[in-house]
């Protein structure tokens, strides 16, 4: 069953779903279908342990046993998806989605973990662990802006997914991540990260075994490639070699 949510908070009294953690009644969360949210001030708490701190990318690998929310989705539409026109102020922690697409569907139509659909601000992502996607494991193509960290995604886990591990349009922060153990058959133009414009910072990454770009971008975008720093990030290739590693293009 769907679940789906058309209600704000407000700033300082965000919504807040959250699996109990009281001793007795915190038991696994599963949700059979589709989350969405279409509002901001929103809070989406899974965590077994609510005031874990994580600490490094190291400590990222740890992020599964503190996931106490699941989303296990097997229709055509994202997993988790936040849909709005500005998403304002909206925290998600300790979700785990298990399944984005029961099976392939035509190319040229993704079926993603978690995504971001309108203009972000003031929004956090971490300890998360997004699974088993026919599309990208995250996206949000919507956070173009002249401001650094409109997005801040930190501490999550991506992993078997078909195509990109993240694709973004820039304005975030992209760091203390693990993407690896990227799914075969490839789901349209897989790359590691994609689509990465202006005002980014992307640090302290973990990237392994993906066929495209490690790190790729679209320079065609109107909004241009600026301002975006990437560095101390670890890219690895255990079972095949990327297409490149760092790469700069622009196409239809």
């Amino acid at each position: 069953f769907p679940v789906t949510i058309w209600k704000d908070g407000a700033y300082g009294n965000r919504i807040k779903i959250r699996t109990s953690k009281e001793v007795g009644h915190n038991g696994h969360v599963k949700i059979n279908g589709t989350f969405t949210v279409g509002r901001s001030h929103f809070e989406v708490d899974g965590d077994i342990d609510t005031n874990r701190v994580w600490s490094s990318v190291l400590d990222t690998i740890n992020v599964p046993t503190n996931c106490n929310l699941e989303i296990s989705s097997s229709s055509t539409a994202n997993a988790l998806y936040f849909n709005a026109s500005l998403i304002d102020d909206v925290v998600v922690h300790g979700v785990y989605v298990s399944e984005a697409g029961a099976s392939q569907p035509a190319q040229g139509v993704d079926v993603n973990a978690c995504v971001f659909g309108g203009a972000v601000t003031n929004c956090e992502v971490y300890g998360c662990w997004f699974t088993a996607a026919w599309g990208f494991g995250f996206e949000a193509e919507n956070t173009g802006g002249s401001f650094y960290g409109l997005l801040n995604v930190h501490n999550i886990v991506i992993e078997g997914v078909h195509d990109n591990y993240m694709q973004l349009s820039g304005a975030t922060d992209w760091h203390d991540n693990i993407m690896w153990r990227w799914a075969s058959p490839s789901q349209g133009h897989p790359d590691a990260m994609q689509g990465v414009n202006g005002h980014m910072r992307v640090w302290n990454n973990v990237v392994m075994d993906q066929p495209g770009s490690m790190y790729y971008v679209e320079a065609n975008d109107p909004t241009g490639w600026n301002n975006s720093y990437i560095y101390n990030n670890l890219f690895l290739t255990t079972k095949q070699s990327p297409g490149s590693y760092i790469g700069v293009t622009g196409h239809d």
